[in-house]
C-alpha cells in the first residue's frame, strides 16, 4: 500500500515513506538525525488546518528540534527559531545561503519565535544550511 499522508488510518512505516519520499536525501536525513542527536522520528497525524495529515517530529533531550512534513517527490522542515536562538542564528546569517537568509528575514516574528518552513528537494546549500539550524537549536 503506497503511504498517503492525509489518511491517518494510513501509518508510515520507514520503507513506504522513503519510496514516496523518492528521495536518497531523506534517508541521508534520518541516518544523520539518529547518528548526530540520536534522534528517533515521532510519527503524528496533525488535524491542523496549516498542515493536515502525517509529520515526523525529532527531538533531542526533550526538545523539539524540527517536524518534518513529507511530500511526494520532497519534504519540508520546519524550523522554530526562538527568541533564545535569534542572536546566534543572526550572527551565522551571513554564512547561511540566499534563500534561508530571504525566507528568515520575511518571515513575521510571534511571540518571540519565527517558523521556518524548507522545502528540502536536493543534497544543495539549503539542506547544509537546515542541518547548521538544527545544530544551533539542540
Amino acid at each position: 500500500m503506497e503511504f498517503d499522508r492525509k489518511d491517518p488510518a494510513c501509518i508510515p512505516e520507514a520503507n513506504a515513506l522513503s519510496a514516496w519520499i523518492c528521495k536518497p536525501l531523506w534517508e541521508s536525513f534520518n541516518a544523520f538525525m539518529a547518528e548526530v542527536y540520536h534522534a528517533v522520528p515521532i510519527y503524528a497525524f496533525s488535524k491542523c488546518s496549516w498542515e493536515y495529515g502525517w509529520n515526523i517530529k525529532y527531538k533531542y533531550k526533550g526538545k523539539n528540534l524540527c517536524t518534518i512534513y513529507p511530500y511526494k517527490g520532497y519534504f519540508r522542515v520546519l524550523l522554530v527559531i526562538s527568541q533564545r536562538e535569534k542572536l546566534r542564528f543572526e550572527q551565522a546569517m551571513d554564512t547561511f545561503c540566499a534563500d534561508i537568509r530571504q525566507l528568515y528575514l520575511e518571515t513575521k516574528e510571534s511571540n518571540g519565535q519565527r517558523w521556518l518552513i524548507v522545502d528540502v528537494e536536493d543534497e544543495d546549500q539549503r539542506f547544509h544550511d537546515v542541518k547548521r539550524i538544527i545544530a544551533l537549536r539542540a
